[in-house]
C-alpha cells in the first residue's frame, strides 16, 4: 500500500514515468537483512536458533538474494521450518537459490502440511490462479465452504444437490487462508482481494497446468462448486436471523453475484 502511494505521487510530480513501460526495482540488502531478522525474531521456535546460525542465515540469504525480495522469503521460511539447530543448518546448506526451485520446495511444504491444511492451500492456490477476476476474501470463504463428495462425482456429470443449504459453520478464517499458504498468497488490504504473491508464481503455476502437474481438473471442480452453490436451498427465516455483519455477507450477495 505504501509503495502504491508513493509511486501515484511520483506519477504526479514526474508525468514522463508514465510513459515508461517498466522500472527495474532492486531489493536492497539492508531491507533484506531487516526482513530476515524480523523472520528469526518472530520465529516461535526460538531454542533452535543461536547467535552464530542467525550469522550464517543472514550471510547466505543476502549472498543469494541477486536483487530480490522474494526469493529470501521463500528461503527463511525454509530454513526456520526445521526444528533442530542441525538441521535449520542443513536446510540452510541445501536450500534453493533460484525462484522456480524455490516455488517447487514451497509447493512441496505445502502438500506436506497436516491433511487439512495441504487441501486447503491447494483450494486457495488453485481459486486464486484460476478465478477470472481478482476474488475478494469473503468470497474465496465462501467458496472454499462448500464441500463436494468425491464418491458422488463421476467422468462428465456434475451432481447437485437441491436440498441442502450453505453450512456457516464451514467457513475458514481469513488468517487460515493466507498461513496454509506459507506465503504464496497474499491479501492486498486496498482492495480486500487475494493475489499471488507475484507474476512469477502466476507464470509458473501456468507451466505446471499447461502440462496438468497442478489442477489437472481445476475449472471443472470450479464450475461445479460455483453450480452446487446456487443450488442451496436456504431457508429465508434463517439468513434474516443472522448476525448483522454475516447478513451483509449472505452467500445471495456474494458467489451468486459473482463471474468466473
Amino acid at each position: 500500500m505504501l509503495w502504491n502511494s508513493y509511486w501515484k505521487e511520483m506519477m504526479k510530480r514526474n508525468t514522463g514515468l508514465g510513459s515508461l513501460d517498466h522500472i527495474q526495482l532492486d531489493a536492497q540488502p539492508e531491507d533484506i537483512g531487516i526482513y530476515v531478522s524480523h523472520e528469526i525474531d518472530s520465529d516461535e521456535n526460538g531454542d533452535c536458533m543461536n547467535d552464530n546460525l542467525r550469522t550464517e542465515i543472514l550471510d547466505k540469504i543476502l549472498d543469494n538474494a541477486d536483487g530480490m525480495f522474494l526469493l529470501p522469503a521463500l528461503q527463511i521460511q525454509t530454513v526456520l521450518d526445521q526444528t533442530t539447530i542441525a538441521k535449520r543448518r542443513k536446510a540452510l546448506a541445501t536450500m534453493p537459490t533460484k525462484l522456480e526451485t524455490a516455488f517447487d520446495t514451497t509447493i512441496s511444504r505445502i502438500k506436506n502440511q497436516k491433511s487439512e491444511r495441504s487441501m486447503q492451500a491447494i483450494d486457495v492456490l488453485k481459486w486464486t490462479f484460476l478465478a477470472q477476476r481478482p476474488l475478494e476474501v469473503i468470497e474465496l470463504r465462501h467458496a472454499l465452504s462448500v464441500t463436494i463428495d468425491p464418491g458422488k462425482m463421476q467422468p462428465g456429470t456434475m451432481p447437485l444437490a437441491y436440498n441442502e443449504t450453505l453450512n456457516w459453520d464451514n467457513f475458514s478464517s481469513e488468517k487460515s487462508l493466507i498461513d496454509c499458504c506459507l506465503g504464496l498468497v497474499i491479501i492486498d488490504e486496498e482492495t480486500s482481494t487475494v493475489r499471488l504473491v507475484h507474476k512469477s508464481l502466476h507464470d509458473y503455476l501456468r507451466r505446471l497446468h499447461q502440462t496438468s502437474q497442478i489442477f489437472p481438473d481445476g475449472h471443472s471442480e470450479i464450475a461445479h462448486t460455483c453450480l452446487q452453490y446456487m443450488c442451496f436451498n436456504d431457508d429465508q427465516n434463517e439468513i434474516d436471523s443472522l448476525e448483522p455483519q454475516v447478513l451483509r455477507t449472505s452467500k445471495i450477495y456474494v458467489l451468486r453475484g459473482s463471474i468466473f
